[in-house]
């Protein structure tokens, strides 16, 4: 899952900006998701981060409150609560022992969950948690809801083992 055209771990920085065009800013960042140093892009519509790799520098991290820019599964800020969910509800696999056909077979693997910044129930953060195969790795997808709808998207994928170039 991703942004459309853009992968983590996958996408270049050029070829980022290739698709995404300029940055208003660009900055050099140590961001504890990559154990080091990391280059960050800021756009009017949010921004990007790019860790140094045996590939060059790659994306790991983005987030928007774009409007325009499809998320994960197709999704995007603007879109209902109950539209995202529906989106990783049922991926084709067999029931758990709970009968969920949830994006996640087994609890081992992430989580999914909704949490309620106040009182209002759609207000909140919607977070989807892949936990890498004993890796140290995450990849983390959230939602972030007011008034039961999308404002922001981030995706970003966190680890202690990835191969940092000087």
């Amino acid at each position: 899952d991703g942004f459309d055209g853009l992968a983590l771990l996958k996408t270049s920085k050029d070829d980022f900006i290739r698709k995404m065009g300029e940055p208003v800013s660009t900055a050099q960042i140590e961001d504890d998701a990559v154990s080091g140093a990391a280059t960050l892009l800021t756009y009017p519509w949010g921004e990007a981060r790019f860790f140094r790799g045996e590939d060059g520098d790659m994306l790991y991290h983005i987030d928007t409150s774009g409007a325009d820019m499809k998320g994960p599964r197709g999704s995007q800020v603007g879109m209902s609560l109950s539209d995202v969910t529906a989106k990783f509800r049922d991926m084709g696999q067999l029931p758990n022992d709970r009968g969920s056909r949830g994006i996640y077979y087994d609890i081992a693997q992430g989580y999914a969950r909704y949490t309620v910044a106040s009182d209002d129930p759609l207000t909140g953060l919607l977070e989807y948690v892949y936990v890498g195969s004993g890796d140290g790795t995450s990849t983390i997808l959230n939602y972030q809801i007011q008034g039961g709808r999308v404002a922001r998207i981030l995706l970003r994928f966190l680890t202690h083992r990835l191969s940092m170039v000087d």
